[in-house]
């Protein structure tokens, strides 16, 4: 029997490391540094040094730490130069509950400073400044050992050093092999901590079936329902030739029914000499489809000679919990 073992344990992780789930919601900054969910409005700060993972759009698969948020406007600042390229609305990002390589790194370099730090701050090289001042360092040599300063201690020394600065590499390459190694995991896991299908900023799949050996005229496909969600993909596969119907029917056009409709098949390219049998039209970006918004075909010129049930697949995510296509 195959052990579900490690299944289990990937979803536990994830239910760890997720702590929000979210799709922006207006144009970050264009050098890829903010990104925007109004969603986050007055929320508490449980953001900053959390690390952002996108998951869709030009970033895709890019993580960054994040160094501040604005309760006022739901924006997140990105560390160091950003993402390497700007975060649109539309968006899919998730919030994880491990920081960055690059925060891990800023952060061992701030602790352990420069040969420059003043004594009295508490850098380890402020540390490292005090024990061996000049002064108390011969006093205490000399207290404990009887003995000032000799070539011996001197070589001791040196060695010291070089073990505390072994070490500290050493700790920095195990921190970022494990952070590696735990986002490696959750990006392959893609799933998120709630298993319904629903849940806001999980996958969803949406599959219909219409036969274009109807009248011409505009049908619904799909709805969207109870809250908006965004559309990542549609692909329509014609079961037989179309190209050489003899009738009146002249092509098909897939698009919204928004006052400005968002087209995923254009008339240009639906047209007859395109159906043929076992081909596929496909479409994928990112398209907000609100709630009570429709996904609609249109049938030009007339029916297909034939009957023509095509398979449509759409996938989207929920932009709140509850958002479907039905």
């Amino acid at each position: 029997m195959t052990s579900k073992g490690y299944a289990l344990a990937r979803a536990a992780l994830i239910r760890t490391l997720t702590a929000y789930s979210g799709i922006t919601t207006e144009d970050g900054l264009g050098d890829g540094t903010t990104l925007v969910d109004s969603n986050l409005k007055g929320r508490n700060d449980f953001i900053t040094e959390k690390t952002i993972l996108i998951m869709s759009g030009d970033a895709k698969d890019e993580d960054k730490g994040a160094t501040s948020f604005d309760s006022d406007t739901g924006k997140i600042t990105l560390q160091g130069d950003g993402f390497s390229a700007q975060i649109k609305a539309g968006t899919i990002f998730r919030m994880l509950n491990i920081s960055t390589v690059e925060m891990d790194v800023a952060n061992i370099d701030t602790k352990i400073g420069t040969n420059t730090d003043d004594p009295g701050t508490t850098t380890l090289f402020a540390w490292m400044a005090k024990i061996f001042a000049a002064a108390a360092l011969e006093a205490t040599l000399t207290a404990i050992k009887g003995a000032g300063w000799t070539d011996e201690n001197l070589t001791t020394i040196d060695s010291l050093i070089d073990t505390l600065l072994t070490r500290v590499t050493a700790a920095v390459a195990l921190a970022s092999v494990c952070t590696e190694a735990r986002l490696a995991e959750l990006d392959a896991a893609n799933i998120p901590a709630d298993t319904d299908p629903k849940v806001m900023g999980r996958l969803q799949i949406a599959a219909t079936t219409i036969d274009l050996q109807q009248a011409a005229a505009t049908r619904d496909l799909v709805t969207g329902t109870t809250q908006d969600v965004v559309i990542e993909s549609l692909v329509l596969r014609c079961p037989v030739d179309c190209s050489d119907d003899v009738g009146d029917f002249t092509g098909i056009s897939i698009q919204t029914d928004d006052t400005t409709p968002q087209v995923f098949i254009a008339q240009a390219d639906g047209v007859k000499a395109n159906l043929k049998q076992d081909a596929q039209l496909a479409w994928t970006g990112a398209v907000l489809l609100k709630a009570t918004k429709k996904i609609q075909l249109t049938i030009y010129g007339g029916a297909a000679d034939d009957p023509t049930v095509c398979d449509i697949v759409i996938k989207c995510r929920a932009v709140a919990s509850g958002g479907y296509l039905v």
